[in-house]
């Protein structure tokens, strides 16, 4: 996962700015996703149910902010509830759905 994050990214701390960047302008989700065609990761974000699709990715992480997500225990301080997100992804699940599409051994 790494060394495909860094492919994508050039290093893994420029997706998690990515990322981070992405869930503060979203109102709706942040996804890093396996984009089947190009067969490279990205970050985009969906802000509506019922408009818009990833068409051709597989979503790997997906990241709700919405505020009924956060807003209950972080008010407005919608960074924080990104940030401890962040910190508790399982990086092994998220390994074991990229490789339903993508080698990683």
């Amino acid at each position: 996962m790494l060394k495909l994050i860094e492919r994508d990214f050039g290093t893994f701390e420029n997706w998690e700015l990515d990322f981070i960047a992405t869930a503060k302008a979203s109102r709706g989700w942040s996804i890093l996703a396996f984009e089947q065609k190009t067969q490279r990761f990205m970050n985009m974000s969906l802000d509506t149910h019922d408009m818009g699709g990833i068409v051709l990715g597989f979503p790997l992480i997906v990241l709700d902010v919405y505020e009924h997500a956060y807003f209950m225990q972080y008010g407005t301080d919608k960074v924080s509830y990104i940030n401890n997100f962040l910190y508790n992804v399982n990086w092994m699940t998220v390994k074991d759905r990229a490789e339903l599409f993508y080698n990683l051994s």
